[in-house]
């Protein structure tokens, strides 16, 4: 069964509180963050009898993080076969089989894979697997006060696609189908133009 993280950015506020359960998970030092929010911006000012007026000026937060995609780039790249997906979908590093040869940072299309000088080897989201194991949500899950990010089913989204016909997968720009579907803010794509996404402060 293929898990998949879904975001209401609807419902988020960007605090950051996924970003920073994340890392305290992890401890992952400063710099590296496999889990991100990114601003939405769209519209412009338009000046008028000398006055800036806004016209559908507009933005929205997205938290991202690996999409643990069904058809992985990573882990088909890999020449060592140390990235593994488990039965529940969740795209991982085997450590004791990894040579940090960075070839699976090159190949994600989202970037989502971040070098750890410290340890040396290649690092990313593992869909908090141990937490899952004891029955826990992934700590960024965990994290949001507003319940704006969850762990379903791919199948329990599709349910609720047909009865909300917003949500969509993200794609990437790419064809290895991630596991990462968003329902969009309201909004956003009214029309508006000057759409934009810029990334928020990463020093983290």
């Amino acid at each position: 069964m293929q898990d998949s993280f879904f975001f209401d950015a609807d419902k988020c506020i960007g605090c950051k509180a996924c970003v920073m359960a994340c890392k305290d998970n992890h401890n992952s030092p400063l710099g590296i963050n496999f889990r991100r929010v990114y601003q939405v911006a769209q519209g412009e000012w338009i000046k008028k009898n000398g006055r800036q007026i806004p016209c559908g000026v507009s933005s929205c937060s997205l938290s991202f993080a690996c999409s643990h995609c069904e058809e992985p780039a990573c882990q088909k790249a890999c020449p060592k076969k140390a990235i593994e997906k488990d039965e529940r979908g969740a795209v991982w590093i085997n450590r004791e089989k990894c040579v940090a040869c960075r070839v699976c940072i090159k190949k994600c299309p989202q970037g989502a894979i971040a070098f750890n000088s410290k340890t040396h080897r290649p690092e990313k989201c593992d869909f908090c697997r141990e937490r899952r194991e004891q029955g826990l949500r992934p700590a960024c899950a965990a994290a949001c006060p507003m319940r704006c990010l969850e762990v379903l089913s791919i199948e329990e989204i599709l349910r609720r696609q047909q009865k909300d016909s917003t949500i969509f997968r993200f794609s990437g720009n790419t064809d290895t189908k991630p596991a990462f579907f968003i329902k969009p803010n309201r909004n956003v794509g009214k029309g508006a133009k000057g759409y934009r996404i810029r990334s928020m402060s990463e020093e983290l």
